[in-house]
């Protein structure tokens, strides 16, 4: 009995759900998944009520025009991650789950951390920010092959 969870409130809202596909490094397991969602959803977590890895696919396993479409390379894989979202307090409107989906997809998308922002950023900040020249240049360069950066998650 010591070794119980701490309680947790049960909410009463309906939940919402989002299926994300995600390229991520081909070491990351189920368990650094959901603590990696947790961390880039900051205190926006406590809606998070589970996160499910549904299928994984190996590099190898993947069409060349979705390697190219996810950004993916040898050392990813591409992850179908739902998320069960669930607050405390309100009911999430379809917008606001799509923002969580969001933030959590573009900390992971393709094999450049240039994607990757801050999730206490608005949705309409972040994509304005993802579509300034100099990114929209480096996502150009990306798709080319031109190097890019760090590797998400190394």
């Amino acid at each position: 009995m010591r070794d119980l969870p701490p309680y947790r409130p049960v909410s009463t809202m309906p939940t919402a759900r989002r299926d994300l596909s995600l390229a991520v490094p081909d070491t990351l397991d189920a368990e650094l998944l959901g603590d990696r969602v947790r961390t880039i959803l900051g205190t926006k977590a406590r809606a998070v009520e589970e996160v499910i890895v549904l299928s994984e696919t190996a590099y190898i396993d993947l069409s060349e025009p979705v390697r190219a479409r996810l950004g993916i390379s040898p050392e990813h894989k591409n992850v179908l991650l739902r998320l069960i979202l669930r607050d405390l307090d309100r009911t999430l409107s379809s917008a606001q789950a799509t923002d969580y989906g969001t933030w959590c997809t573009r900390a992971y998308v393709g094999s450049a951390d240039q994607w990757a922002f801050d999730p206490r950023e608005s949705t309409a900040a972040a994509l304005t920010k993802a579509a300034s020249p100099q990114r929209t240049r480096q996502a150009h360069q990306s798709r080319r092959g031109a190097p890019t950066g760090a590797t998400v998650g190394s």
